[in-house]
């Protein structure tokens, strides 16, 4: 089996590859600008369907070697899942995201599964009040992080355009965390936000570095590089007074490497720490193109369905039947009514049959009437006699 895990960030994309266990070597670029073609040739590569070779021992291992993480745990377990997959941790947004799953079609590899932010997932917990909007990089890195310390606790700090600083307790609790601009974004904002910073850092000796900078070129870099370290250092005595012990210190990012001589703390670089985290997570996740929308975030290009199947699904959904069976009984009931008023009701009845005795009774009435007429003119005749009885005779 081989997992192709792949970390994009604001302005670099890394990947490695993890084959029975082994992980490659990380490789990381700047991937500003490119297309489908680009990551199909560059990251995702070709030959699929042949069965690879085993992969050399992370670096990442080696850098654990002064015991603070047990080496063993490098190597993540196998046989939970069959097959080739790919497993992403994107904060790029929908289309880098598309570009990559058009350019997995293109090298005829597996779809890729985008991780999202949970509540609960691969042995952590967040307390973030809504954990999608936890970032999946942090929450990728957490595990890993977990994973690693073997229930220590465990700070991550993760160094690049933004800075992040995550406190995972022994139990694999994510306790939140903090976000400060990275070094560089400090730097770059001083520069495109002032006028005289920017105009006395440019040229000019650069002095020697530290604390105290003898330039105001060095005085930006270096204040910003302590600044960060300044950071890292008051969240471990924070974290102290949350779990009662100084926890574990793992270092990631691309500008790890400049401040990790500044912090006062014991840690340890762990460059590769999100790929190791997305092993973890795919070795106990079945495989599956996750669906973003339902824990309320943007649907991928991996998880989108065509039009058409979209459109069959709001015809078919059972749920959209059940609701719209209540309007076609209501429809059904008016119909029936509007026959049904045509005849008698049961309760028009009784008058109607009082209506009809009242036309009856008329009718009865006037034919009385007519036999008394009748009768007073036959005794009329009678009293009259013979006389008017000739008087009445036709005359010939």
């Amino acid at each position: 089996m081989t997992l192709l895990l792949i970390d994009i960030g604001n302005t670099r994309v890394k990947w490695a590859r993890l084959v029975d266990g082994k992980m490659s070597p990380q490789q990381a670029a700047a991937n500003a600008g490119w297309t489908a073609d680009d990551y199909a040739r560059r990251v995702i590569g070709r030959g699929w369907n042949s069965n690879a070779k085993r992969a050399p021992r992370s670096a990442a291992a080696a850098s654990v070697s002064n015991g603070l993480l047990r080496t063993a745990d490098v190597d993540v377990p196998t046989g939970t899942s069959a097959g080739d997959r790919i497993v992403i941790s994107s904060v790029a947004g929908d289309e880098v995201n598309r570009a990559l799953t058009e350019a997995a079609a293109k090298a005829g590899a597996p779809t890729p599964e985008f991780v999202a932010s949970e509540r609960t997932a691969a042995g952590i917990t967040t307390d973030y009040i809504d954990p999608w909007r936890l970032g999946v990089d942090r929450f990728v890195a957490a595990i890993g992080a977990h994973h690693l310390s073997s229930g220590q606790p465990v700070c991550v700090v993760n160094i690049g355009t933004a800075m992040t600083v995550d406190l995972i307790d022994g139990s694999g609790r994510h306790r939140g965390g903090a976000i400060v601009p990275g070094p560089a974004l400090m730097v770059s904002s001083l520069l495109d936000q002032t006028n005289g910073i920017r105009r006395r850092a440019k040229g000019g000796p650069a002095g020697a570095t530290g604390m105290f900078a003898k330039s105001t070129r060095n005085a930006i870099g270096e204040g910003a590089r302590y600044a960060a370290a300044g950071v890292i250092d008051r969240a471990l005595e924070e974290a102290r007074i949350l779990v009662g012990t100084r926890p574990l210190v793992i270092l990631s990012g691309g500008g790890s490497v400049d401040i990790k001589p500044l912090i006062r703390s014991t840690c340890v670089s762990l460059p590769d720490l999100v790929l190791h985290g997305l092993a973890v997570w795919a070795h106990q996740t079945p495989p599956t193109v996750r669906p973003t929308a339902v824990t309320g975030r943007p649907e991928t290009a991996g998880t989108r369905q065509p039009k058409t199947t979209r459109t069959q699904g709001r015809q078919t959904s059972p749920k959209r039947s059940a609701k719209s069976a209540p309007k076609r009984h209501a429809e059904t009931a008016r119909t029936q009514g509007r026959q049904t008023s045509r005849k008698p009701s049961v309760e028009s009845a009784p008058s109607h049959r009082a209506e009809t005795a009242r036309k009856q009774g008329s009718q009865t009435s006037g034919e009385r009437r007519a036999d008394t007429a009748h009768e007073q003119s036959a005794e009329t005749s009678r009293s009259e006699g013979p006389q008017a009885s000739r008087k009445r005779r036709p005359v010939v």
